[in-house]
């Protein structure tokens, strides 16, 4: 987790290199870990890579617990925007049907 707090920290002040360097160390620490693909996809995202963020996000998902509607709606949600920042409006709004029915009334 340390790796995570760093990647965190070195995103908000804007050092991406830093940020990537960590996050990969936590995937090399523990390869698929849920926090880890969390903070590569908003690696992606800001690299211009909405595919591989969306990947990233869907294997969180698959690994997330069931029983974790609220983190699995949270997961949908950014799915769903970076579709929509990639035009993809109609997958989005599948995407987020799908958080609706998981989490109703999730902001």
């Amino acid at each position: 987790m340390t790796y995570g707090y760093l990647a965190e920290a070195d995103l908000a002040l804007g050092n991406y290199a830093e940020a990537e360097a960590n996050a990969q160390w936590m995937m090399n620490l523990r390869p698929n870990n849920t926090p880890a693909l969390l903070i590569g996809a908003k690696l992606r995202v800001l690299f211009g890579d909405a595919s591989g963020a969306i990947a990233f996000l869907n294997q969180a998902y698959t690994q997330t617990s069931p029983i974790e509607v609220e983190e699995l709606a949270w997961i949908a949600n950014q799915i769903a925007s970076i579709q929509v920042e990639a035009g993809q409006v109609d997958s989005a709004e599948k995407t987020l049907t799908r958080a609706e029915e998981l989490f109703a009334g999730y902001p």
